[in-house]
């Protein structure tokens, strides 16, 4: 997270998400600049894209709402 709140994108994430799903998550909150292809057919998690930590939030709790 940088100062002014950017989620800033970190190295290898498929290789992340991947782990994430082998213990049981369902769902991803990711740096917007990743470039990912969130159709990949690998990955059963739903991913969701933020590019500021205000947005990862919102996101969260729509989830959970």
């Amino acid at each position: 997270i940088g100062l002014g709140g950017q989620l800033r994108t970190v190295g290898q994430i498929p290789l992340r998400l991947k782990e994430a799903e082998k213990l049981g998550f369902k769902k991803a909150v990711i740096p917007s600049a990743t470039g990912i292809d969130k159709e990949d057919k690998e990955l059963t998690l739903e991913i969701f894209e933020a590019s500021t930590i205000r947005e990862a939030i919102r996101i969260i709790f729509d989830l959970e709402g």
